[in-house]
């Protein structure tokens, strides 16, 4: 906070949601207290940090309210507890390993001010050597619910400074206004523990009759996966997980069985990182066994998402198949075998005077064949095992894409089933309110 308190000027919290980030946190809350905004109120929610960072804030922000959690709540509910404790008319979210220039909220709050419309703001975010884009707005491609960031990897020599309309902002550095993200229940903590909980509130403020716009001169530098690596099973797994549950919750029905199974089967039927198809094969598994019992959900969580084929018959068919080309692989290399006479003291001459003989014959016309015969021996073998590997890749595949299908339907079901409940709360709410209107009102009369 600087300078004099201004009164027209709406106050502005910022929420820090910080889970093992010590090494990026001071530097984070050092920009955020040299904004050149005169009302800046800080909160860091702490999602269970074992590294101390926690302690840190307490010990050397002591203007910044710090928030305990017992738990990972992830990023949504991690910024959820944070903003429902924020008292500002403009909700800012961080993560830990942003830093945000001097004027980052002065520009966020004059263009969220400049538009009845707009609801929900975010700037432009640089990598480290603050001249590459990491994000200038973010573009969700239908039907496969890909996202992408405009200007990603591009030296920023100003291609990306007018003010648009994008169809998210990235969580990383977003902001909206207070009264926006009542109405809109806040974050999605379904999204857990982050990825697609910032798409979910653009489109739903989209809904109401929000716009979520881009604003170029809100300028942050951005460490990017400061806990999690973009490039394991791990983030793979977090990201096709909530991407699912984002198509479930917002595609039409038609989109979601005909663009969007139609275009995952292709995707994951296409060469992709091994990262990615475990990854995937996991998120799949673990939807569509949440329709079973916690036993069944408990034994799948820990897999790595390696495909595997579900039907008892299947494994044993595949399984007797290698069992007998092991028994063909033993046995490929035909050997011409010696001659052996038990004939008592003639034999060793018979042995040898055969050998003699037949030693031509075998030389230019034995060995040949029996090399022929192995070649083709070994082949047959390679032939089978390279039949018996594709069967399987095509079997896991398959598998795969029925896995899919059945997740989609299920996260579908789902999130149908939650929607119905919040409206039936919100009916239950208001009923509730009625009756105590007509309390009040018979007393009254009273």
């Amino acid at each position: 906070m600087v300078g004099n308190v201004d009164a027209s000027l709406p106050v502005v919290s910022v929420v820090v949601v910080n889970y093992n980030s010590i090494r990026f946190l001071t530097a984070c809350l050092n920009s955020i207290a040299a904004q050149d905004y005169p009302v800046v109120r800080t909160i860091v929610v702490d999602n269970a940090s074992t590294d101390g960072s926690a302690d840190l804030v307490a010990r050397e922000f002591p203007d910044v309210l710090l928030l305990r959690s017992p738990g990972n709540l992830g990023y949504a509910g991690g910024a959820n507890l944070g903003l429902k404790r924020a008292t500002g008319n403009v909700l800012c979210v961080l993560n830990p390993d942003v830093v945000v220039a001097k004027d980052w909220v002065k520009e966020i709050v004059s263009a969220l001010a400049g538009s009845e419309s707009a609801g929900i703001a975010g700037g432009k975010l640089l990598y480290p050597d603050g001249r590459t884009i990491q994000h200038a707005g973010g573009i969700l491609q239908r039907p496969e619910a890909a996202t992408r960031h405009a200007g990603y990897g591009e030296q920023d020599e100003g291609q990306f400074d007018l003010l648009w309309e994008p169809d998210f902002v990235t969580g990383a550095a977003i902001a909206a206004k207070r009264r926006v993200l009542e109405e809109l229940d806040y974050f999605d903590e379904q999204f857990f523990p982050a990825y697609f909980e910032e798409p979910d509130l653009c489109l739903r403020a989209a809904a109401a009759g929000y716009k979520t716009i881009y604003v170029p001169t809100a300028v942050a530098t951005h460490y990017e996966s400061a806990t999690v690596d973009m490039r394991s099973t791990e983030y793979y797994f977090y990201h096709h997980r909530n991407r699912l549950r984002f198509v479930a919750k917002h595609w039409k029905l038609g989109e979601l069985l005909e663009g969007f199974l139609s275009s995952e089967t292709m995707r994951l039927r296409d060469t992709m990182p091994e990262a990615d198809r475990l990854g995937s094969d996991r998120a799949y598994r673990e939807a569509a066994m949440n329709g079973r019992n916690e036993s069944e959900r408990s034994s799948v969580s820990g897999n790595e998402g390696r495909a595997f084929l579900e039907t008892p018959s299947l494994r044993s068919y595949f399984g007797s198949s290698r069992h007998d080309a092991d028994i063909l692989r033993g046995k490929w290399l035909v050997k011409e075998q010696p001659f052996h006479s038990e004939t008592p003291v003639v034999g060793r001459l018979v042995v040898f005077l055969r050998e003699k003989i037949l030693n031509l014959a075998s030389r230019w016309y034995v060995q040949p064949i029996l090399q022929q015969q192995v070649e083709f021996n070994q082949a047959t073998v390679q032939s089978i095992d390279d039949v018996l590997d594709d069967v399987e890749r095509q079997a896991e595949d398959t598998n795969s894409v029925l896995t899919m299908h059945a997740a989609v339907i299920y996260e579908r079901l789902s999130a149908m089933e939650r929607s119905a409940n919040q409206r039936l709360d919100s009916i239950e709410e208001r009923l509730a309110r009625l009756e105590k209107l007509l309390e009040e009102s018979a007393r009254r009369r009273e």
